[in-house]
């Protein structure tokens, strides 16, 4: 009995090399999502204060505010995707109403860059000096 080899022609090498690229894409972008929401539901998250720094919106993506936070005398950088009734209200005065504005953040202290701001807890006047306060849980009641 002869045994038949499998030969791909050009064509089909080229479709079952983007179908392989494809799938690796697609695996690396959901593990990248799901460890970052695993870094941020475990207990080694730390909160502290952010700052809005700036608002974008463009015609194929969502409005989204950027913030800036300090930890360890680095600034870290994170954004804020706006997919709620705010995002209805895009115009130059909701910049102004949330730029410069204190929020707080919480974040993973092994990886900064993960992190998730809480666009409805407004820092109390009290705190908003404190560029490097930090808490282990949540600084609000």
């Amino acid at each position: 009995m002869k045994h038949k080899s499998i030969h791909l022609d050009r064509e089909n090498k080229k479709y079952l090399f983007f179908v392989c690229v494809v799938t690796i894409i697609v695996i690396y972008i959901f593990a990248s999502v799901q460890d970052r929401a695993n870094r941020l539901v475990t207990s080694k998250v730390n909160y502290t204060i952010a700052e809005i720094i700036d608002f974008n919106w463009g015609y194929k993506t969502s409005p989204y505010f950027t913030y800036n936070f300090q930890i360890d005398g680095k600034i870290q950088k994170g954004s804020y995707n706006i997919v709620d009734e705010l995002a209805l209200k895009i115009n130059n005065d909701l910049s102004k109403n949330y730029i410069g504005k204190k929020y707080f953040v919480k974040y993973s202290y092994e990886k900064p860059k993960y992190s998730e701001l809480f666009l409805y807890r407004k820092v109390p006047d009290s705190l908003k000096n404190c560029f490097e306060c930090i808490w282990e849980t949540k600084p609000w009641k």
